[in-house]
């Protein structure tokens, strides 16, 4: 394979379509959709933030919350002092009532303004849809401790090329073995800010993160050819304007649910 296509692929799938323990992916008739809060804390009130979060989660479990939220923090990068909560999988419609619920429950709102949200800086909220059809999301018990997200910030001129290369990619991964394999990861799209796909794993622990045998690039050079793949890791290249990764891992101590 050409050099410079390789090092491309090894920065783009390598670290990314690994064989670690699955998590849990929408079911079709359950919705795609997840919903994402992340909050900035302020400057050395993470534990206050903390203890009264944990105290939101117990008024919400009162109230029947009847969505499980799971909780996030960055392990890599320059912004540490970040929470996410995370819930999936819904529909549009489920999001009417979950609304509603929302609406109809004025105690945990209440505490939230009161005593959770005097330690938070900003906030950013987005929906992300999960391409199920383009994943490999195992379903399984076992806990999963951290998940690498690699972010594609997409050139809106391009966009319908970053798309293709990455479904034509995916499914090459799908149906000509790699999958099988054990290598689990999902697609998402983010639904609201600038235009974003990303690719996320999970992993059980760090040393699941070391690479073991044939890593991606060599699966798809045997399975497409150089020149091939050189063609198609450019288009899906040139369809970007670059990207990120960070390493998030699970607090099941702040979460109210298996995490996801």
């Amino acid at each position: 394979m050409h050099r410079k296509a390789t090092r491309v692929l090894i920065g783009v799938f390598a670290l990314f379509f690994g064989g670690l323990p699955g998590l849990v992916l929408a079911q079709a008739s359950a919705g795609n959709l997840a919903e994402v809060w992340v909050m900035t804390i302020k400057r050395g009130q993470q534990a206050n933030f903390e203890a009264a979060f944990k105290q939101q989660v117990a008024i919400r479990a009162q109230n029947k919350d009847p969505r499980a939220w799971n909780v996030y923090v960055p392990v890599t990068g320059d912004q540490l002092g970040r929470y996410s909560l995370r819930t999936c999988c819904f529909s549009w419609a489920d999001q009417d009532a979950y609304t509603a619920w929302t609406n109809s429950t004025p105690a945990s709102m209440g505490d939230w303004f009161a005593n959770v949200d005097q330690y938070i800086e900003s906030y950013e909220h987005y929906f992300n849809e999960m391409d199920i059809d383009n994943s490999n999301w195992v379903a399984a018990d076992t806990p999963v401790k951290y998940i690498g997200i690699t972010d594609y910030f997409i050139d809106p001129a391009k966009g319908q090329d970053f798309t293709s290369a990455r479904i034509e990619l995916s499914q090459i991964a799908l149906n000509q073995g790699w999958s099988a394999g054990g290598h689990h990861w999902v697609w998402t799209s983010q639904v609201g800010g600038e235009p974003k796909a990303s690719l996320a794993v999970p992993f059980a622990n760090f040393a699941g993160m070391a690479p073991e045998g044939p890593q991606f690039p060599e699966f798809l050079g045997e399975q497409m050819g150089a020149e091939a793949t050189a063609a198609l890791v450019g288009k899906f290249s040139s369809g970007t304007t670059g990207s990120s990764y960070t390493l998030w891992e699970h607090r099941p101590d702040l979460s109210s649910g298996a995490s996801n």
